[in-house]
């Protein structure tokens, strides 16, 4: 919540004083105006407008929570008619956000909006340039590899050394190491929790150089999960037809996407210029967000654009792309019964990108990665996105050779992405990138990240009205809200917003860490959690930059969050140590029927077999949800003989003990004599009471039991 401190209050009046008079008055109106960036030592003007429709004669006003501005000097507000003209030029000492109300009265009545304007060291053309990570994100199969490596590499010519951080929300148990002036790497092995709770991750990256403001990079970790075979519903499809390019400017590439469910995210595009082979490694290929275009999740169609790789060679020059589709459906809403699909299924679609010479003719502010792609001969490509994407300049020498009042012709020389230095019309703003819509922030701002919001006044239960703003790149300014929490509390809080842009809705910790996310596709998402004390946050975000209006309801209950699950009696058995004993009777079976399994604690059974001796076992238990799945794996002394795990399902066998339904039957025949170990396991975190019975050499004794 915003506490305002008015210190300084300018008044003009527009005309003589009201005449006098008796009667009905209907208040003036002043239109909105959202908020707005201004730079140190740069003049800034801002133009507030009203009306009144009984015509009476307007006074415009504006307060400001900075103390001395009214004694400043070069500090203008004036007024014509029913506009006012507001003038300053920032100093150092106001960096920081300020909040300023600008009012219009026409004697009676009075009418305001509310304006942050974000004050910021001026930009230069020398802030830094994410190099690597490339694309917007990657996927990591976790059958190969739970180790994630990501390297980091900035560009800063005026800077000898940047520093590399993780911002708000971190990802738990992720480090980041930097080993050079402007490169680092980061690293991170998802614990099984992790891995259970989600498969997408944001990782938010910075590049400080201390001059400028940070440069941000949003970077998707995409966890692939080993399925079972029994997962319920069908995959997504994807129909493409791969066809030739010829152009200078980027390359738009698009799929018919489709489930019988429904996607449960944006589909994703991996590219390379290499041939990534017949079973490609997609973490070493680029990484982009699919558009929907048009349709739904059950049936769309969707776009990525992707760099041309011919745009700055030679005129006839050619390359092959290499690129891959990937999309997943949420048939599986609370467990890891969710299909994904890579299109194709092997290898790599492919085409021939051709230079067929001359420029690209691209417009001031459109998304460029070479001059050349850029309107005319004298018109760059430069860094003027938030991550230091490009975009079209236009080569000038006044600002009237510029295409319209929000732009100017630099006063210096700017490089381009190509290293050629020339004056170009840029954004008076110094980025493109953002929506061009007007969008009046709402009254909780500034709340855009995790330090902003940390003095704030916690968020009441019950529900408000939001809106989710363009950011200055390619991305949305991010709402955050403190919650106080007294003591163990079960929060519920969810978002619905338009399908303008996606928002997702993220639970963050005291510390900065993000314990549950709801990131489905579309703007509604909801979020249950038991927490406990003092305060958390709520962050809402999109990786697209739309105006769109959502609403936000957050309800607590006093609820005790300890653990639900009771261990059983017979606890330890955790491990081949401490194991409990099946005797072995060929005429009857070991049966125990008030057996439990906790979060990542299995239950392990040892019996003493002779080659050729075969195990008959049955768990019998009542199951609702994914996270009350119960499976049965098989050791010897050494290893694992069944080669079922959450990252490996190569060996899972929904018809003998490792299905995703109620009651499992198991059966295996040993090759050689010595210990065994038959154990009960929790499939990704499950917990559950359960019935066990083994035999030997007698299946009579544990018959099967009915599958759900």
């Amino acid at each position: 919540m915003r506490i305002r401190r008015v210190f300084s209050l300018f008044i003009f009046v527009a005309a003589a004083a009201l005449a006098a008079g008796c009667g009905s008055n209907e208040a003036p109106t002043i239109d909105g105006i959202g908020d707005k960036v201004a730079y140190v030592n740069s003049a800034f003007e801002l133009t507030i407008t009203g009306s009144d429709p009984d015509g009476d004669s307007l006074t415009f006003s504006y307060n400001a929570d900075i103390p001395d501005l009214a004694e400043r000097d070069g500090v203008q507000f004036t007024q014509d008619g029913s506009s006012a003209l507001f003038r300053w030029t920032p100093r150092p000492m106001d960096i920081g956000i300020h909040a300023f109300d600008f009012i219009v009265s026409d004697g009676k009545s009075t009418a305001s909006t509310a304006v942050n304007i974000d004050v910021r060291y001026q930009p230069s053309s020398s802030a830094p340039v994410f190099r690597e990570p490339l694309g917007t994100g990657t996927i990591v199969d976790l059958s190969k590899t739970t180790d994630i490596k990501v390297r980091i590499v900035v560009d800063d010519a005026d800077t000898p050394e940047v520093t590399i951080a993780m911002e708000e929300p971190r990802i738990d148990n992720a480090t980041i190491e930097q080993d050079g002036p402007q490169n680092a790497y980061w690293y991170w092995t998802p614990t099984p929790a992790q891995i259970a709770a989600d498969d997408r991750y944001v990782l938010t990256l910075s590049a400080d150089d201390h001059s400028n403001a940070k440069v941000i990079k949003n970077y998707l970790i995409v966890l692939k999960k080993a399925l079972k075979q029994d997962c319920p519903g069908g995959a997504p499809t994807v129909q493409h037809s791969p066809a030739d390019q010829s152009t200078v400017v980027g390359l738009t590439i698009d799929a018919v996407v489709q489930d019988d469910k429904g996607i449960a995210h944006e589909p994703l595009l991996y590219y390379s210029t290499m041939d990534p082979g017949a079973s490609p490694d997609l973490t070493q290929m680029a990484q982009v967000t699919m558009v929907q275009m048009s349709g739904d999740a059950k049936s769309g169609s969707w776009a990525a654009d992707v760099p041309n790789p011919v745009a700055n060679e030679p005129a006839g020059s050619s390359a092959t792309l290499y690129y891959v589709m990937v999309a997943q459906d949420n048939d599986d809403a609370s467990g890891d019964c969710d299909h994904l699909t890579q299109s194709p299924s092997t290898g790599s679609f492919s085409m021939k990108v051709t230079n067929p010479g001359g420029e690209g003719g691209l417009g001031v502010c459109e998304p460029c990665t070479h001059d050349t792609q850029c309107g005319g001969s004298g018109d760059n490509c430069l860094g003027l996105g938030s991550s230091g994407e490009g975009y079209c300049g236009k080569g000038c020498t006044l600002d009237t050779e510029c295409p319209g009042a929000d732009y100017y012709c630099s006063l210096s020389e700017w490089p381009s992405l190509d290293g050629v230095n020339a004056r170009q019309c840029i954004p008076k703003s110094f980025q493109c990138g953002g929506s061009s819509e007007t969008c009046v922030d709402d009254t909780y701002e500034p709340n855009d990240s995790f330090t902003q919001i940390l003095q704030a006044t916690g968020l009441n239960p019950g529900s408000i009205d939001v809106m989710s703003c363009p950011g200055t790149g390619a991305s949305a300014n991010e709402d955050w809200f403190v919650v106080d929490i007294a003591g163990d509390t079960e929060v519920t809080v969810s978002i619905a917003g338009s399908s303008s842009s996606d928002l997702d809705l993220q639970l963050v910790d005291k510390d900065g860490k993000a314990i549950a996310t709801s990131a489905m596709l579309g703007s509604e998402e909801s979020i249950t959690e038991c927490v406990s004390g003092p305060y958390y946050f709520f962050r809402v975000y999109s990786l697209l930059g739309a105006k769109n209006p959502y609403k936000l309801t957050y309800s607590k209950t006093a609820k005790s969050c300890s653990s639900s699950c009771a261990a059983d009696k017979y606890e330890p058995d955790d491990s081949r140590a401490q194991a409990r004993n099946v005797p072995v009777d060929y005429g009857s079976s070991h049966k125990v029927s008030d057996n439990s399994i906790c979060a990542g604690n299995d239950d392990w059974f040892k019996m003493s077999l002779l080659k050729g001796e075969t195990v008959y076992a049955t768990i019998g238990f009542q199951q609702t949800d994914p996270l009350q799945d119960l499976d049965i794996r098989f050791f010897d002394a050494t290893k694992d003989l069944t080669n079922c795990t959450e990252t490996n399902t190569a060996g899972c066998d929904n018809a003998n003990g490792q299905s995703s339904t109620a009651n499992e039957n198991f059966k295996k025949t040993v090759t050689a004599a010595g210990d065994y170990y038959l154990v009960v396991h929790g499939w990704a975190g499950a917990q559950n009471t359960y019935g066990l019975c083994i035999a030997v050499n007698n299946q009579t004794a544990c018959p099967a039991l009915p599958k759900q």
